[in-house]
């Protein structure tokens, strides 16, 4: 068999090179993943098997041991409510991951308490035996790890600790739950309220609970009984009711799942309180799918030996390279030689210019062979201002391309040529000394998509503040106390914000006006250094996030 001929071959040649294609493409893909997911099946003694998940963020170093209690994660056990599976829960898992912490939940019995307390425990000695995790499931022992139960899980976790009060967590956190019994109030044997009580002279957890005001399912009455009752027993509890919101937070339920994630880090790790959002490897696809290139240069190469060695010479036939062209010929590839050279030149024009620095040269080509004619205005107004000094011409381009691009062609309402220039084409929210200018584009494509099919600058600032918030961390505590830079306040430039995804209360304000602008809603900073936007007919403060910061 001749592997040579077999690889040249047309059909084995195009496969192996749709799989090399595929294959990097795995590799460039999972080296953008920045969470591992362990799945894992347990087995409880007398309700069979169940499966469950534990979503880690890479950057700790799941894939190798981790043996040092300071690299281990706090662990939050995550119970969904009625209704709920391992898949269709997978937005709270990424986003408790995300800030620094394992997520971890189980496919448990939802018609049946018993199962589900042998289903926890099973869970809890499960991750206690894990190198990743920074909880353990010793009796009367405090472990970092957190039990956030919603509606049905709020229910089932609320019972679990009244049975099994040695077993307390560090931190326990209910959304949109309920009483568990109308026996809860008193000193019942079913639910060991007793046992409960004497933690206030242990360990009592800290209690969170979160509780819509229109909640239909469960009343704030029941919350509220709930709250009185851990207070009743000596447990620190916060109750934070959400005004006019329903059973599972409506439209704000990723931002409230943020905030109570933020909560949960900041009291399982208080020596490090802000996220700690994992970090990926982000290979070039270009390098993931090299061997492609060089598969192809080498298919290239078995086909032209190929043919070259089944090509007979026939007897009186000049050599090829004796051959003389003729002019017609000669001309054709002059001409090519001509079309190929100015084809490079206008590329380079158009690929390296545009990296280069603002300047007059600089200027004057992008003026005469980078700008659609519907820029010229736009970039003429940007292009005479003071702040570009340093900037890449990109830069530039990007804010008039896009600008443009979105207020005349794609938004459903119309913006004055004033409030345009000012408020929506200008890259400078409150000073001109600001560098970080190159944040329209990652800011439109996060955000346009989800306001496209607004029809008022209102309704998309309510949807840009609920994506922002979910996004962005508002911090209360000084840059300087959490082991960073040694400097009173955060960040306040908006590419690093959102690469950070971390600021403090003026960074929201400035990157909230920037995000408005991305999308093609007018906005500044008000004289309090709020955000305000442009409603068509009048300047207005800007929605709030439903919650800052817990």
């Amino acid at each position: 068999m001749n592997w040579r001929k077999i690889l040249a071959g047309s059909n084995a040649g195009f496969w192996l090179f749709i799989s090399l294609v595929f294959f990097g493409s795995m590799i460039w893909a999972k080296s953008r993943d920045p969470f591992e997911r362990i799945w894992f099946t347990l087995k409880t003694p007398h309700y069979g098997k169940i499966k469950g998940v534990a979503v880690l963020p890479v950057r700790v170093g799941t894939r190798s041991a981790v043996t040092d209690r300071a690299l281990k994660l706090p662990v939050v056990y995550y119970t969904y409510g009625s209704g709920g599976s391992l898949i269709n829960c997978g937005n709270e898992l990424r986003q408790l991951a995300e800030l620094g912490m394992a997520a971890v939940v189980i496919g448990y019995n939802q018609t049946n308490e018993l199962a589900f307390e042998e289903e926890f425990i099973a869970l809890r000695e499960y991750v206690a035996k894990q190198k990743w995790a920074a909880a353990n499931a010793e009796p009367g022992t405090r472990s970092e790890e957190c039990w956030l139960g919603f509606s049905l899980g709020a229910q089932r976790t609320l019972s679990f600790l009244l049975n099994h009060p040695e077993l307390q967590p560090q931190l326990y956190v209910r959304l949109a739950g309920g009483a568990v019994s109308e026996e809860f109030k008193v000193q019942s044997s079913k639910f060991k309220v007793a046992e409960l009580s004497t933690l206030a002279t242990r360990h009592p957890p800290q209690v969170l609970l979160v509780h819509g005001q229109n909640d239909e399912i469960f009343p704030v009455a029941e919350a509220k009984r709930v709250a009185e009752f851990f207070q009743t027993n000596g447990v620190a509890t916060e109750l934070k009711i959400l005004s006019g919101k329903g059973h599972a937070f409506d439209v704000d339920r990723a931002v409230v799942i943020r905030n109570v994630g933020e909560y949960i880090k900041a009291q399982l790790t208080p020596n490090h309180p802000q996220p700690e959002f994992p970090a990926t490897k982000n290979y070039p696809f270009v390098c993931c799918i090299a061997p492609t290139f060089l598969w192809v240069g080498f298919w290239i190469y078995l086909r032209t030996k190929g043919s070259t060695g089944d090509s007979p010479v026939l007897a009186g036939d000049p050599p090829a390279s004796s051959q003389k062209l003729k002019h017609w010929e000669i001309g054709l590839r002059v001409t090519a030689s001509i079309l190929v050279t100015l084809a490079l030149v206008q590329t380079g024009i158009h690929l390296i210019t545009p990296r280069l620095s603002v300047s007059d040269s600089t200027l004057r080509i992008a003026r005469k062979w980078l700008l659609a004619p519907k820029w010229k205005e736009d970039f003429e107004t940007l292009a005479t201002k003071p702040f570009w000094h340093e900037q890449r011409l990109k830069t530039l381009l990007t804010h008039v391309e896009l600008a443009n691009y979105c207020v005349y062609e794609l938004i459903n309402w119309k913006v004055d040529r004033e409030i345009y220039n000012n408020y929506v084409l200008s890259p400078i929210i409150d000073s001109e000394s600001d560098f970080e200018l190159n944040w329209r584009r990652p800011l439109w494509e996060f955000f346009y998509p989800r306001i496209r099919k607004e029809d008022s600058p209102e309704a998309a600032a309510g949807i840009v503040v609920r994506n922002l918030r979910e996004r962005v961390t508002i911090s209360a505590v000084p840059f300087s106390s959490v082991n960073r830079m040694p400097t009173a306040h955060w960040p306040t430039g908006i590419e690093t914000i959102w690469r950070d995804q971390i600021t403090d209360e003026k960074g929201f304000e400035r990157i909230y006006v920037a995000t408005l602008r991305s999308v093609g809603v007018g906005a500044r900073l008000n004289g309090e250094g709020m955000a305000e936007f442009w409603t068509g007919s009048e300047w207005k403060g800007a929605p709030r996030p439903i919650i800052q910061y817990f």
